[in-house]
């Protein structure tokens, strides 16, 4: 097998270049990645041109590149270098090169930046808006942040309800439009949530009215994509649901999902301590019932010793009761 096949079948984008910098073979994720053929790249220089639109950060870029080369070409180890792009669909990709000398070829081997430092800021933002937050106001604030973090219309958190052959979901934070909702109650038969309680991560990134005709509400909403997690507890049972949903149809659903699987354990836990804490509240509300009804009774009882006596004390008889 010859070496550009060996380099066209590799999962990573992979270019090479002859030293005068020009194009030798760019493989098949090279082009999705960054929408440039050979033909319109030639050579390095044309490539950078393309990729790098504004010409005072394509001479930095083009000057800390051919440095680092001519130290590669004279034996010392070629040091990453980041920078920004601009694919062939107009997207702005932050990417990583790494080259390496084979004979007189350059392989460049290229890494997308762009989710991993998109997923490094949507997980500090979200952290920064829960931090010291509990109970209601951790589920309302997460809603609201991830909202505005995945840019999606609606979100919310739901904690499961019912019986196995009713099941419903009851929401405990809900955003519409940026807005925290009021809470709302739905049934899990014929909706996308159906599929994912107590199961896996799934997503539809467009078309899901029309997949689910039975869920009215996503109509009625003009929703367009979905993107759910399931919630459980400690022990493994599901709990609940975490979801976000969008009028436009969306072409990331793998960082959305990652997102949401992300924050999933943390909002899992603080709903099974919420419920912890609310049992242990019932069973204080209760033995202070029972206490008050305990009370009240031996409270009665006195005063209906203290009613024999003195009816017995008219009648000229001793006391029965002594205090």
């Amino acid at each position: 097998m010859q070496i550009d096949q060996i380099l066209e079948g590799l999962p990573i984008p992979l270019s090479i270049v002859d030293k005068q910098g020009n194009t030798l073979l760019e493989n098949r994720h090279f082009l999705e990645l960054f929408g440039y053929s050979a033909k319109e790249a030639p050579t390095v220089e044309a490539f950078l041109t393309l990729a790098c639109p504004d010409e005072a950060y394509r001479n930095e870029i083009s000057r800390e590149y051919f440095t680092r080369v001519e130290k590669a070409l004279s034996g010392e180890q070629f040091e990453p270098l980041e920078g920004q792009v601009v694919c062939g669909d107009g997207r702005l990709r932050k990417v990583e090169f790494r080259l390496v000398v084979v004979d007189d070829s350059l392989v460049g081997v290229w890494v997308d930046l762009t989710d991993h430092k998109r997923i490094e800021e949507a997980v500090r933002r979200l952290l920064e808006s829960c931090s010291h937050k509990v109970g209601e106001e951790f589920f309302q604030s997460i809603a609201l942040s991830l909202a505005e973090v995945l840019g999606a219309d609606y979100t919310h958190i739901g904690q499961l309800k019912g019986e196995e052959e009713d099941l419903s979901i009851e929401t405990i934070a809900a955003v519409a439009d940026g807005k925290p909702r009021s809470g709302f109650r739905y049934n899990l038969a014929g909706t996308p949530c159906e599929n994912i309680v107590g199961q896996q991560t799934c997503s539809h990134p467009c078309g899901v009215a029309d997949m689910f005709p039975e869920d009215v509400g996503l109509k009625k909403l003009s929703v367009e994509a979905y993107v759910g997690t399931p919630l459980f507890d400690a022990s493994g049972t599901p709990t609940g649901i975490l979801v976000a949903m969008y009028k436009l149809p969306i072409t990331t659903e793998s960082f959305h999902e990652l997102i949401l699987k992300i924050f999933s354990a943390r909002i899992g836990s603080e709903l099974e301590r919420m419920e912890a804490e609310k049992k242990v509240q019932d069973r204080v509300d209760e033995l202070q019932r029972w206490h008050e009804v305990t009370l009240g009774r031996e409270e009665r009882i006195h005063e209906l010793k203290t009613e024999v006596n003195q009816l017995l004390a008219e009648l000229g008889r001793d006391k029965r009761y002594q205090h």
